[in-house]
């Protein structure tokens, strides 16, 4: 998909710090949000573990705790850069077969009626992809920027993992890790927003060069091995624009070996558009499987790359980042991220 768009502003949230600076800080300093669950079980006997935030009452819904962060996260967009008028709005959401407990038109409306006083549409184009939902929602506000028909959009997402209904029933499904699969995933929560426009913006965090959709054929779903023939298009994709070699790829994918061997088939296919050496950052490590927040907190992570938290003297920062997830049901998504050193705009 051809045409730029600017990164005008953006916010995250998760357990490990209410804003994408703290989050940052602390992945970079190797902290997770990792706890027992002691409540839920696994097929074991075990107490499950899940990345969440403690303060929160563990009786709230998963509307609830997504809304918390996705209020956090909005409100660090606008300290960024306010608007006048209501932005086309993409809402990502859990994959189907996961969203049938999950409203995202509740979650919409629960966020702006946290927010009157901000321009914010009545309703938003929910796009139910989850990991790889970004990517769809950013092709969908590209779209819509190149028309005419808007000049701002907002793309996010928000997600929680960590109910106790959700645990138990990740439990039952024997999804999480433990002792009866040690490639399960742990469950996490969080928000991601971003304010995008026509690239050419003054002040703009990143530039987003082009964005790929795919389907892998033989999913994770599916029971077998990573054949990554879907990845390994997605990649060519990017690569067959003729855009720069990429100096860090970030994941939204949970931690998990089978994504790590897909990756690898897709990478090697591709190494003329992969860093040398491989740099790879994976967000699901300290903050675990963030479900429909995972695209958004990815590419969160990949503009902060652009950016030192703390000015220091020699030290590297990095100018060009993919960005890519991928869901169980093998829908697909990535793009490639510049910094705004690379058309001499410094934010």
């Amino acid at each position: 998909m051809s045409g730029e768009i600017d990164i005008l502003a953006l916010g995250m949230a998760s357990p490990l710090g209410l804003s994408s600076r703290a989050t940052i800080a602390a992945l970079r300093a190797g902290f997770a949000a990792h706890e027992d669950v002691d409540e839920v079980e696994d097929l074991a006997g075990d107490s499950v573990s899940a990345c969440r935030l403690e303060e929160l009452d563990t009786s709230a819904s998963r509307v609830e705790r997504a809304h918390f962060f996705a209020a956090h996260a909005l409100a660090e967009t606008l300290s960024w850069r306010r608007w006048m008028t209501p932005p086309a709005t993409f809402l990502v959401g859990p994959e189907r077969p996961q969203a049938s407990n999950v409203d995202s038109g509740a979650l919409w409306a629960r966020l702006r009626s946290s927010f009157e006083g901000v321009p914010l549409p009545p309703s938003a184009t929910v796009i139910p992809h989850g990991r790889a939902g970004l990517f769809h929602a950013l092709a969908l506000a590209r779209d819509q920027l190149f028309a005419g028909a808007v000049d701002l959009a907002l793309v996010g997402g928000a997600d929680s993992l960590v109910t106790t209904d959700e645990l138990q029933q990740l439990a039952r499904d024997n999804i999480l890790l433990g002792k009866s699969n040690p490639d399960g995933l742990i469950p996490g929560e969080g928000a991601a927003f971003f304010l995008l426009a026509r690239r050419g913006e003054p002040g703009a965090l990143a530039t987003i060069e082009t964005v790929a959709l795919g389907q892998e054929l033989e999913p994770r779903s599916m029971g077998g091995p990573p054949r990554a023939a879907g990845l390994t298009r997605l990649f060519a994709q990017l690569r067959g624009t003729g855009a720069a070699r990429a100096e860090v790829v970030v994941s939204a994918l949970a931690y998990q070996r089978w994504w790590a061997r897909e990756f690898s088939h897709a990478y090697l296919r591709n190494a003329a558009l992969m860093p040398e050496p491989l740099v790879a950052v994976a967000p699901s490590s300290g903050l675990g499987d963030l479900g429909a927040a995972a695209g958004g907190v990815a590419l969160a992570t990949a503009v902060w790359e652009f950016h030192p938290l703390v000015a220091r003297r020699g030290a590297r920062v990095l100018d060009r980042a993919l960005v890519y997830g991928c869901t169980d049901s093998g829908t697909l998504g990535a793009c490639l991220l510049r910094s705004p050193r690379t058309h001499g705009e410094i934010s």
